[in-house]
Parts: structure tokens; C-alpha cells; sequence
């Protein structure tokens, strides 16, 4: 995000200020001074999490930052506080307000994670936001082995929206994506908010039902879903990215 920062003396320039997600410890911003401790080093400065004692421990799975003002922020958690809930700051990340709580289950908020990703803004209606949440994930310690994400008791994977900024969510798992899709990523053209590429990864869990993925798109914001031409060899997609400048399309 670009933000403003002062020198002093009224002095105010522009720099752009990345933030780091972490499990277990919050999200954390990058500050400067780095260098002096170690070459090439980068030194980051926690905003949630255990120093921020109030909000407690917060594992961090997507960061979304409003397009035209960088102190509005919103975060979700995929275990331990504040479970599936969507939080926002509007001052930096120095207070969180819980707006919503669109993933919920009643399993054990610590022992269990529930992953939702690419929390995404639109930038031609604000108001209007994404995120995915895929039936399959990469095991976190062995990353070339998949597990189910979430609970026994949590069914509601897939692709969400919001059109009022967050506060309610829909479900859009219909209009052309498939019943038992798992949706690993989504990525919005960089020059049209409402084309917006799903990838999906292939369901490969122990003991499941193996189901093959693929790339999907929509060019309404989401009410309807086609599937993409992909070559064949590929059974599923776990990441999709758009180039800015000629809109070449990376799986």
C-alpha cells in the first residue's frame, strides 16, 4: 500500500508500505532500519497480535486494503481469535471494529483452521468485495500433500461477495461453478473489476472423492461462471495471476 509518512516539520512524502500476514502473531507492516542489523534485512513492526494484547492472538490468512485510502484495512482469520470473522480498521491498524462473520463453525476456534483467501476490493464499486474459501489446501508442513480445509463440520466452501463494504456476505456457489469445486484463488483484472478468474485447484484429499479442477470466469461481477479453455494435462489450478500492462494471463 502507499502511504503517507512525515519528516518532520510538515514535511509529508509518499512510500510504499508492504504488510506481512503471519499464524499465530498478527499482521505486521515493514518499517525502515533493517539494514542496520543485518545487510539486505527488513524490519517489520507487529500492528495485532500478542504486543497488541487487547486483540490477542490473531492468525492472519487475507489482507485487503481499500484503493484510495491505505489507513482502511480489513483482515481475516483462519484459527484461534476472531475465527472466520472479517475486521476492519480505518485508522491503520491502530483500533479493529468485527463487522461480520460469514465462515463459522463451532469446532474448536484454536485446534481447527478454516483458510479464506484473496479478500479482494473492487475498485470500481468499493462497496463490493470477495474472497474465496477452497475445500482443499496444502498441508502446511508437507506442501506437496493437499487436506481437507476445515472441520467435519463446515461445508460452505467456495466463492463469497459483499456488496455493502463487508458487512453481509452472499454465497455464490452456483451459476456455472461446479457443486464440488474447490476454489483455490481469485484474481480480478487489473482494468475491469468485474472480470474476476477463479482457479481451481483439484480435490485430492485422503479418503474424498477426487475431483479435477480448473480455471473459471466471470465478466459480471460473479452472477454467472464460465469455465476457461485450459490444456488438458492440467487437472487443476492453485494459482492465477493477470499481468497489468498487456493482460496476459499466468496459471
Amino acid at each position: 500500500r502507499d502511504v503517507e509518512r512525515s519528516r518532520g516539520l510538515g514535511d509529508v512524502y509518499k512510500r510504499q508500505e508492504y504488510l506481512f500476514a503471519s499464524g499465530e502473531h498478527g499482521l505486521w507492516r515493514g518499517v525502515s532500519g533493517g539494514e542496520s542489523v543485518v545487510e539486505h534485512g527488513v524490519a517489520v513492526e507487529q500492528i495485532t497480535g500478542e504486543s497488541k494484547g487487547v486483540y490477542g492472538a490473531t492468525s492472519i490468512c487475507s489482507i485487503a486494503v481499500h484503493p484510495t485510502n491505505p489507513d482502511i484495512m480489513y483482515i481475516q482469520m483462519f484459527r484461534q481469535s476472531f475465527r472466520g470473522e472479517i475486521r476492519k480498521s480505518t485508522d491503520g491498524g491502530k483500533t479493529w471494529t468485527n463487522i461480520s462473520y460469514p465462515i463459522q463453525s463451532s469446532s474448536d476456534l484454536s485446534a481447527n483452521i478454516i483458510r479464506q483467501k484473496d479478500l479482494t476490493i473492487s475498485k470500481e464499486d468499493l462497496s463490493i468485495m470477495y474472497f474465496t474459501v477452497p475445500y482443499s489446501d496444502y498441508c502446511p508442513f508437507t506442501p506437496t500433500q493437499f487436506i481437507r480445509n476445515g472441520p467435519s463440520d463446515f461445508n460452505a466452501f467456495g466463492i463469497y461477495r459483499s456488496k455493502d463494504g463487508g458487512v453481509t456476505w452472499e454465497w455464490l456457489n452456483h451459476a456455472g461453478l461446479p457443486t464440488n469445486g474447490s476454489v483455490a484463488r481469485l484474481t480480478m483484472h487489473p482494468n475491469n473489476s468485474l472480470q474476476i478468474y477463479a482457479a481451481l485447484n483439484r480435490v485430492n484429499v485422503d479418503e474424498e472423492p477426487k475431483t479435477n479442477g480448473g480455471l473459471f470466469v466471470t465478466n459480471d461481477g460473479g452472477d454467472t461462471w464460465q469455465r476457461e479453455s485450459i490444456p488438458l494435462e492440467i487437472l487443476g489450478v492453485n494459482h492465477v495471476s493477470i499481468n497489468q500492462f498487456d493482460g496476459t494471463i499466468y496459471i
